[in-house]
């Protein structure tokens, strides 16, 4: 299967530059897709996934310098397809039973302590 990258283009100067790869903090040898992105753009929701037996969700935060961190998994089981509320209180995700709600308390208690 090919490998596929998030990519990233920013606005500058009223316009869209070109589209680069987020790099392998962010993109990995699986398939990242179904990005849930905060409205304020500090942290990004990932799935990862290899379509078939494996997928998870990470998050990454907005470093000072407009890069991401690292990926930092989310303590789920098989995870897929996240949305927050409009509210930014709950994640809901499809999980192998269904799908489920939890609150977004995870966001801060992750979060690398050098962006605290």
């Amino acid at each position: 299967m090919e490998t596929e990258e998030l990519l990233v283009s920013n606005f500058i100067d009223g316009s869209f530059v070109d589209p680069v790869p987020f790099g392998h903090n962010i993109n990995s040898e699986l398939t990242e897709l179904h990005i849930y992105v905060a409205p304020d753009e500090s942290y990004m929701i990932i799935e990862t996934t290899n379509h078939t037996t494996y997928s998870d969700l990470s998050i990454s935060y907005k470093m000072q310098d407009g890069t991401w961190s690292e990926k930092i998994i989310i303590p789920f089981d098989w995870a897929r397809f996240p949305v927050v509320s409009p509210d930014g209180l709950y994640l809901f995700f499809m999980g192998v039973e269904g799908i489920y709600w939890v609150s977004t308390s995870f966001v801060e208690d992750l979060k690398p302590a050098e962006l605290n």
